[in-house]
């Protein structure tokens, strides 16, 4: 931060560890951050994003744009978009073929796990679904997961009845990787999160199982036949906010989650078809 001289700085977060960013470079004439207490002084554009109400992710991260309309003509949009380079594209194709992904089925790229415990749908649940993705319509079944994620996909690995569908070991250790692995999916499908938000900047359909009070309406913008979320009933959020330890049933993903693969991969077709 000391080295390149910035002129502008947007932290989306303003938590302690990232005004780093901006304590280490007080020389940039925008410092700006979600406004908080303890930032003052630091950010010198301070951002009250907490009053917005019913919008996206991205109105509520563009809004922090506002202080740079004083000296610059900004132009907003709401498009989402990631561009992966094309050879990282190919060359995980092709790892992905040499790993043994067969590109005449469907291949989704799951994200069965969280790092976050309370984020992550039943793992028992999961297993039921992915078998049966694999057992009906022959998925090729994509992860990516290290640290405490692996240790739970590998959890979820064991009680599968065969593994020859299932690939988590195509090397993806960058961002920039990962983005080309999802690239060279049909669909993503699993808990939402980081790689969910990745897939839908790259234009890959995506059906996310969202948690208990985490709003779809919020971290799924511009919803649409590509773009869908399997969410708990409102009411019973409301209801019962502390009290959700099971939510959804196998049967609620699976009436979403099946014509989804039908509609989003040519190549599904029901294995007794």
């Amino acid at each position: 931060m000391r080295a390149t001289p910035y002129d502008i700085i947007i932290d989306t977060r303003s938590t302690v560890r990232t005004l780093s960013f901006s304590l280490f470079s007080l020389r940039s004439k925008f410092r700006i951050g979600v406004a908080k207490k303890y930032n003052f002084g630091i950010q010198n554009h301070p951002v009250n994003v907490r009053a917005l109400k019913n919008v996206n992710i991205i109105q509520w991260l563009l809004f922090l744009l506002t202080p740079l309309n004083t000296r610059f003509s900004v132009q907003q949009t709401e498009r989402f978009q990631l561009f992966p380079e094309k050879k990282a594209v190919e060359s995980i194709h092709q790892s992905m073929v040499t790993a043994g992904v067969d590109f005449t089925k469907p291949v989704v790229f799951v994200a069965a796990t969280t790092r976050i415990k309370h984020k992550m749908w039943s793992a028992k649940k999961m297993t039921v679904v992915l078998q049966k993705l694999v057992d009906e319509y022959d998925c090729q079944l994509v992860f990516n997961a290290t640290g405490v994620e692996k240790t739970l996909l590998n959890e979820i690995k064991s009680v599968m009845r065969n593994d020859q569908n299932w690939f988590s070991d195509i090397p993806a250790a960058s961002l920039g990787d990962l983005s080309a692995l999802i690239q060279n999916c049909h669909f993503f499908f699993g808990n939402e999160g980081g790689p969910r938000h990745i897939a839908q900047a790259l234009a890959v359909p995506s059906l996310a199982i969202f948690p208990p009070n985490t709003s779809a309406a919020k971290w799924l913008p511009n919803p649409n036949d590509h773009q869908q979320a399997i969410t708990v009933d409102t009411a019973l959020q409301e209801a019962h906010p502390d009290e959700l330890t099971d939510w959804l049933s196998i049967e609620d993903v699976w009436l979403k989650l099946a014509p989804f693969v039908e509609m989003h991969s040519n190549k599904a077709k029901p294995q007794d078809s």
